[in-house]
């Protein structure tokens, strides 16, 4: 697959502006994050597969944390995630309100320009709705913080820890 420079600037770009819609009209705001989603995770693959292959992946296990939401829903989240070596993220896990999803559709890497390690995936919930997610791996603390947009046309975003040892 050949990729244009200016398709390396416009992809994070683009993806970028999808975080700033507002949620009014859901259903349009929803297939414009679908397709930044799917431009990201492209650009994550071409990154693990050109001057970022041998990136060390994320830590797999449990992540524990909470959410801050724009319906004012904010909840407790667990998740289980597995970190591929090939780039892909895959999961389940549990919102406090929301109730149990599994995560597909995900991928990690680091993006052209930016130091940071880059984290993505859909969460498809078991109540029939998706949410799309991007945020970053911190290595030092092993913290993930990340925004959302659900088909529901909630936003927000949540830090999720690796589970404390002590339970």
């Amino acid at each position: 697959m050949a990729t244009s420079l200016v398709e390396c600037i416009a992809l994070p770009v683009g993806y970028g502006a999808l975080w700033l819609l507002s949620a009014g009209d859901s259903g349009s705001s929803w297939k414009k994050t679908v397709g930044g989603h799917k431009a990201l995770l492209a650009e994550l693959h071409l990154a693990l597969k050109g001057e970022m292959l041998g990136e060390e992946a994320p830590p797999s296990g449990e992540y524990w944390g909470s959410s801050e939401e724009s319906d004012e829903g904010d909840q407790a989240v667990r998740c289980t995630l597995s970190f591929g070596s090939d780039g892909t993220v895959t999961g389940r896990g549990t919102d406090g309100v929301d109730g149990a999803y599994r995560i597909t559709r995900g991928g990690w890497g680091v993006r052209r320009g930016d130091s940071k390690l880059t984290v993505a995936w859909v969460e498809v919930y078991d109540e029939g709705f998706q949410v799309a997610v991007e945020g970053h791996y911190d290595a030092h603390n092993g913290k993930i913080e990340a925004r959302f947009t659900s088909s529901r046309g909630v936003i927000g975003s949540f830090v999720l820890a690796p589970k404390p040892i002590v339970f």
